[in-house]
């Protein structure tokens, strides 16, 4: 090689990013939005206008699949939070309208499925929880990368038995073992399941192998941020999951 290649070479180089040249970064970790790992069901809005289908796993801020019944999702769960999933079933119309996401604390961990709230008007709707299991989970290749993101992948209603399942391994078989909760990585697969009422995605975890010490520790680097509130949940991924009808989810009962 000449000297001149190897000049060349070094000039198309990409020099070092300097965040001060560019004015610094103008974010702050408060302005993270987490994504949510989406189960596309029959009624799904996505899936009913055209943009997923049936059973894939999708990312909520950008909508990009990354699996489905076929191609199983590998994560490295790391955080677990129970929460109840609130909406707004309006005068019994059909219409089903995210409210909000409660976390479960000993004082509420015993909420019916159905229930009434007071409106501002002194009137009562209808409204309808799920029960949830929220992990926080990386994506193995991202963390390969560098470009980990966490994400919250849910577990309700008949999936809810899968969420406990991956409980009992974070938080029984690892920490007897001595080994912290993201020890174990899994993988993701949708089944189809069917009763009277119609078929739905119904989502197991299986286990794939040892986590490397390197993703656990960028588990808790993340860890940290979301223990100190610094990083939101794209809650309104719960609207475009579900589909704006009640009816849409009527084929999985809830689980409590």
């Amino acid at each position: 090689m000449t000297s001149k290649q190897v000049v060349k070479k070094e000039n198309n180089a990409i020099a070092p990013i300097n965040m001060d040249a560019w004015g610094g970064s103008p974010i702050t970790s408060k302005d993270i939005v987490l994504p949510r790992i989406l189960m596309m069901q029959p009624m799904s809005d996505m899936v009913t206008e055209g943009d997923a289908g049936f059973g894939d796993m999708v990312e909520s801020l950008n909508e990009t699949k990354i699996g489905d019944f076929k191609n199983p999702v590998e994560v490295i769960p790391f955080y677990l939070q129970k929460v109840y999933i609130e909406y707004d079933v309006t005068n019994g119309t059909g219409d089903k309208r995210f409210l909000r996401m409660v976390p479960i604390t000993a004082s509420n961990d015993n909420l019916p499925y159905e229930d009434q709230e007071d409106a501002a008007d002194g009137k009562t709707f209808p409204l309808m929880r799920d029960r949830c299991m929220n992990y926080y989970v990386l994506l193995p290749d991202e963390v390969k990368n560098g470009t980990a993101l966490p994400h919250i992948l849910t577990f309700r209603r008949t999936s809810l038995k899968a969420g406990k399942k991956l409980a009992t391994q974070m938080y029984v078989k690892n920490t007897d073992a001595g080994l912290p909760p993201p020890a174990v990585m899994c993988k993701l697969t949708p089944t189809k399941t069917s009763n009277d009422k119609g078929t739905f995605a119904v989502l197991d975890v299986s286990f794939t192998g040892k986590t490397p010490e390197s993703y656990i520790t960028e588990c808790m680097r993340w860890m940290k941020i979301i223990l100190a509130g610094e990083a939101k949940v794209d809650e309104e991924s719960y609207q475009k999951e579900e589909g704006s009808k009640e009816r849409n989810v009527s084929a999985e009962p809830g689980n409590f």
